[in-house]
């Protein structure tokens, strides 16, 4: 291959073949943004849903069956419970569904990234 496209010149077969060889590249490249674009999107619907859940989670956790409601618990309460004496306690709540109970509506003045790096965290 020549290297006259140093000089702004280079010939429609050199140009045809590095098009060539970049072009499967190019594509790949642009699929895997479309679908990372997509599970983006999906993810903050999701986490949208889940807020929605969570306002009417005493209704929700009522009319749940015994496995969900266990599944809503440990979502909630990342550690196991702990039982002293004639109680119990519980040593830390899951971030995200401590901002989303708040009265003051801290969650709707968080940024998108930082609720997507909530949402994805592998103890969600």
């Amino acid at each position: 291959m020549d290297l006259g496209y140093l000089d702004k010149e280079i010939s429609s077969s050199d140009y045809r073949e590095i098009k060539n060889r970049y072009e499967p590249e190019i594509q790949k490249l642009l699929s895997k943004k479309q679908e990372l674009l997509k599970v983006s999107d999906n993810l903050m619907q999701y986490v949208m849903d889940a807020t929605q859940v969570l306002r009417d989670l005493p209704q929700f956790y009522k009319n749940a069956t015994l496995s969900v409601q266990q599944q809503i618990i440990g979502s909630i309460y990342l550690e196991k419970i702990t039982f002293e004496e004639n109680g119990y306690r519980t040593n830390k709540i899951n971030e995200v569904v401590e901002l989303i109970c708040r009265p003051d509506g801290h969650l709707l003045e968080m940024k998108q990234d930082r609720l997507l790096e909530l949402a994805t965290c592998p103890t969600w």
